[in-house]
């Protein structure tokens, strides 16, 4: 029985303003600590995978150069006598066998062929060398995205087949 004056109980349900206040900093900080940490790694996966385009835009230059272009015979085909090198103005031009060719275009940063169809393009730099013995070839691609520039460089050696 309550007298009439007496204190009464301070029992509340539910919480104070202190410990919600703290439990919202709390949880606040949990967030913006997880999302950095996905923000973080969002941007290492998008580096690595220009980084991994570059790379791979390379290798696939060579490769079509070396042993496919869309149909046609690539260096490894070449013979030492039929294979010419003209060089102007960072461009170059390797024609091998008949009317094969393969071109760089510095202005455009493209490989194309005979045909015309590019092989590889956001070439930043190439270089071609005709030796008595085989072709060199290198290149250097470029990616990017946000403003973040990746390149990727390249070459290899092809030995004529005669």
């Amino acid at each position: 029985m309550n007298r009439a004056g007496s204190k009464r109980s301070r029992h509340c349900s539910g919480h104070t303003i202190v410990e919600l206040l703290c439990a919202s900093v709390v949880m606040g900080g949990v967030i913006t600590g997880t999302m950095s940490f996905f923000s973080f790694y969002l941007r290492g996966w998008r580096s690595t995978e220009i980084v991994m385009y570059a790379s791979q835009d390379a290798s696939m230059a060579l490769q079509r150069m070396t042993h496919c272009n869309q149909g046609q015979a690539g260096l490894m085909a070449a013979s030492r006598n039929s294979t010419t090198l003209l060089e102007a103005d960072g461009d170059w031009r390797i024609d091998y066998g008949d009317g094969q060719l393969l071109m760089y275009d510095a202005d455009a940063g493209e490989i194309i062929n005979e045909n015309g169809s590019v092989i590889c393009d956001n070439v930043v730099t190439s270089s071609a060398a005709v030796g008595p013995f085989g072709v060199q070839l290198a290149l250097t691609v470029e990616e990017g995205a946000r403003g973040r520039r990746y390149t990727s460089s390249m070459s290899t050696y092809i030995d004529f087949r005669n």
